[in-house]
């Protein structure tokens, strides 16, 4: 499989742009995830019940985002090569697939939502989610 740039938009408040849009599916640099001592003691160790089939990576992006600001790079400083065992290998050959991350991230970003004490996402409020349903019952 190729190697590849992640081309998603980043954003300066992806706790704001979150909650505006009701969709957690933001990149963030998980290869290099640097995260506080308070933030790490407060999370460790995971709680896999929720959403079992994600990634500790994207657990800890999510979870992040609930114990203040998110700085992310602007310019992209790596690239991967997409297994086809990956998540984004396992998405790109199956579109009902992109549908269950959808419902799989929106499920732990309300999981570590009511930890904090905030209010989590609807996926019916989420544009992308019904683009993706569509999508995936076109077969395209």
């Amino acid at each position: 499989m190729p190697w590849q740039w992640d081309d998603r938009v980043e954003v300066s408040n992806p706790l704001a742009h979150i909650r505006a849009t009701n969709d957690c599916d933001l990149f963030f640099p998980t290869s290099a995830l640097t995260l506080p001592r308070r933030v790490l003691s407060d999370i460790m160790p995971l709680d896999f019940r929720a959403c079992p089939a994600m990634a500790a990576d994207i657990r800890m992006a999510i979870a992040a985002l609930f114990y203040g600001p998110v700085v992310t790079l602007p310019q992209f400083s790596a690239c991967w090569r997409r297994s086809s065992t990956s998540l984004s290998g396992l998405s790109s050959r199956n579109r009902w697939y992109l549908v269950k991350l959808t419902l799989w991230r929106t499920q732990l970003f309300n999981h570590y939502a009511g930890r904090c004490g905030e209010r989590g996402l609807s996926v019916w409020k989420n544009r992308k989610f019904y683009l993706r349903i569509a999508r995936a019952l076109s077969g395209r």
